[in-house]
């Protein structure tokens, strides 16, 4: 699920019956501009970002010409007319995410290794190997200077510029819990990471452990993890396998507020507003609901 920068739409993916659709709707009135159907024998999107710059949709699927890799589609945002694929980025069904750079010029994506895919010139770079089985995460600074990767315990922040390895924190050896998402402070010196039941906040020059909370979380079988820092950086959305979505207040440093998805349904993927006073929401059942921050 991903907000355009501009506040003005939503984009989700939505289950009709084993045919899954990319889905682009007016945030305001919830008028839907355009869709994207994927039939029940093509590969399931399992993540969607827009550019920074509002112009392009980046689709992480399985790849549209073998069974046994993955690939991602970008997108006209406005129109939803494919405008490249690439799907060289990894081995494995199903990669494991992607992060725009900042100026929407570069896909960074994860799986065995760290791949970096410039769109408007077709080149794919891999930069680093796997740093523990396969990455499950992966988000860019706002400077565009690094991005940050993990899983299974291991944490690591890359700069692009040099691609040299800035730090790394091995915070839990032998974890079998993928890390869920990245996401990067609005002035990119704190780094939040989620997974099952587990949020922690790294410093990004060294990878020290700033902050670390757990919180309960209804133990089901459908793993859905995902963690969402506000543009202001002064809350952080969390996701994992439950109908809630709590929200971590930073500056205090406590989880303040929380939702409840009105159908008990698991929720799959949340997205902030631009201006931060907003939260999206969208469940299993492809239920999209608008929150509002007091």
């Amino acid at each position: 699920m991903s907000w355009s920068p501009d506040g003005k739409k939503i984009t989700a993916v939505v289950d009709f019956n084993l045919s899954p659709h990319v889905q682009t709707w007016d945030a305001t009135t919830g008028h839907l501009l355009w869709q994207k159907a994927y039939q029940h024998t093509e590969p399931v999107p399992v993540e969607i970002i827009w550019s920074p710059n509002g112009k392009l949709l980046a689709v992480n699927t399985g790849t549209q010409t073998a069974p046994s890799g993955w690939g991602v589609s970008i997108f006209d945002g406005g129109t939803g007319h494919l405008l490249a694929f690439n799907g060289k980025l990894s081995k494995f069904p199903n990669g494991t995410s992607i992060a725009w750079s900042p100026d929407s010029t570069t896909i960074a994506a994860t799986s065995e290794s760290v791949s970096l895919w410039n769109v408007s010139r077709g080149m794919t770079t891999t930069i680093v190997p796997a740093i523990a089985q396969r990455q499950n995460a992966i988000s860019w600074s706002h400077d565009g200077s690094a991005v940050a990767f993990g899983s299974h315990g291991v944490f690591r922040v890359l700069d692009v510029v040099t691609m040299t390895t800035r730090c790394t924190a091995t915070y839990a050896p032998g974890d079998s819990n993928p890390m869920g998402s990245i996401a990067w402070s609005a002035n990119d010196q704190s780094i939040f990471t989620e997974s099952v039941d587990l949020m922690m906040i790294f410093n990004a020059s060294n990878c020290t452990i700033q902050r670390a909370s757990t919180y309960n979380t209804a133990k089901t079988t459908l793993s859905a993890t995902v963690v969402q820092c506000s543009p202001d950086a002064k809350w952080v959305a969390f996701v994992s396998k439950e109908p809630t979505v709590r929200v971590y207040d930073v500056p205090k440093g406590i989880f303040a507020l929380h939702f409840v998805d009105p159908t008990q349904k698991t929720v799959v993927s949340i997205t902030w507003s631009p201006n931060s006073r907003l939260l999206a929401s969208i469940d299993v059942g492809g239920t999209i609901m608008i929150w509002g921050l007091k």
